[in-house]
């Protein structure tokens, strides 16, 4: 593969992760607070 090739598949990657990940951060520091 090549070096952009690579890249735009962490991008992908990326989104694929952060998206739950961002919704379940939130949760753990909602869960504290109450």
């Amino acid at each position: 593969k090549t070096a952009e090739e690579l890249t735009e598949s962490v991008e992908f990657f990326r989104e694929i992760v952060t998206g739950p990940f961002e919704k379940f951060t939130q949760v753990t520091m909602i869960l504290p607070l109450t």
